[in-house]
């Protein structure tokens, strides 16, 4: 019994993997884009902060 349910799994994966590969790839550029954006803004809040720390001739 296990294996013939197993061989469904299989079978239900392999039926899903287009539409599973392209929701992969989204979330892949989702996060990309967010690790460029969180590091676009920590550099802003970066020079923000060191432009209002004394001896900064910035």
């Amino acid at each position: 019994m296990s294996t013939l349910l197993l061989i469904v799994l299989i079978l239900v994966i392999a039926a899903a993997g287009g539409f599973l590969g392209t929701l992969l790839e989204v979330a892949g550029w989702l996060l990309l884009l967010m690790v460029l954006g969180g590091a676009l803004v920590g550099f802003l809040a970066w020079r923000a902060v060191r432009s209002r720390l004394p001896g900064s001739d910035t």
